[in-house]
């Protein structure tokens, strides 16, 4: 009576007799010794998976499995000389004052001393105008997980005569002071625009400040709306311009 082998592929010597095991993937039986470790990539280095197989279950380590280590960006050189960008864009205040002559060379020297915030930060000089321009489309949707674009549901707003416009709400506006919005379609043009959050005095109303005064008086109509925005200032500016004609 025939039967069929039971150790599979592993090869039977009487003379050198050897442990047979099973292949962790296949199933086959093999001779224990031709077995192999699988080996894969954890994150930056390749690691044993405790799996043994054959030859021809052995894989490649899966590449995507790898941890991508960047670079340097640019390579770091020695005696670098990088541009001083934060230099030529930086506009800064200084004092000004007729300039005194040397009373000995007659060569007059400059009175002016640059200005510095009491954290001994320069200070520079802001943009003017009214700030607009802006569209919905351009405002970006959401960064660190806070919403942009989305209209508020603004109900009033309201000039108080001077500057200042405040921004009624039916429900929380989710906005802080510096945040800044884009007004649009209210009746007095100057306070159409790009602004900057100036107070929040609850979490429903909001005011911000225009270049030019405004009519005391509701500014609000049927075409008007108020939405949040993202929106990148020239170097050395914190908000958006506010002031100046």
């Amino acid at each position: 009576m025939s039967y069929a082998s039971k150790l599979g592929r592993a090869r039977v010597s009487p003379t050198r007799p050897a442990a047979a095991g099973v292949c962790d993937r296949c199933g086959f039986v093999y001779q224990h010794k031709d077995l192999q470790w699988q080996f894969d990539w954890r994150g930056p280095v390749i690691a044993n998976t405790r799996v043994l197989v054959c030859g021809r279950c052995l894989d490649k380590p899966q590449a995507q499995q790898r941890a991508i280590v960047l670079p340097a960006d640019p390579l770091p050189i020695i005696q670098a000389r990088p541009e001083k960008y934060a230099v030529y864009e930086t506009d800064q205040r200084v004092t000004s004052a007729p300039p005194i002559i040397d009373p000995v060379t007659g060569i007059p020297m400059p009175q002016g001393d640059v200005l510095v915030t009491e954290t001994g930060d320069t200070r520079v000089t802001q943009e003017v105008g009214r700030p607009n321009g802006e569209q919905l489309a351009a405002a970006q949707t959401q960064y660190q997980k806070v919403q942009y674009g989305p209209t508020l549901a603004a109900i009033t707003a309201i000039g108080d005569g001077n500057y200042t416009v405040t921004v009624n709400c039916s429900k929380a506006h989710g906005l802080t002071t510096a945040s800044t919005i884009i007004a649009s379609g209210l009746l007095a043009k100057a306070a159409d625009g790009t602004y900057t959050v100036t107070s929040v005095p609850s979490a429903t109303v909001f005011t911000y400040t225009t270049q030019s005064t405004i009519p005391a008086s509701t500014l609000w109509s049927t075409s008007s709306a108020i939405w949040t925005a993202n929106v990148g200032f020239p170097y050395g500016m914190t908000q958006a311009p506010q002031t100046g004609n």
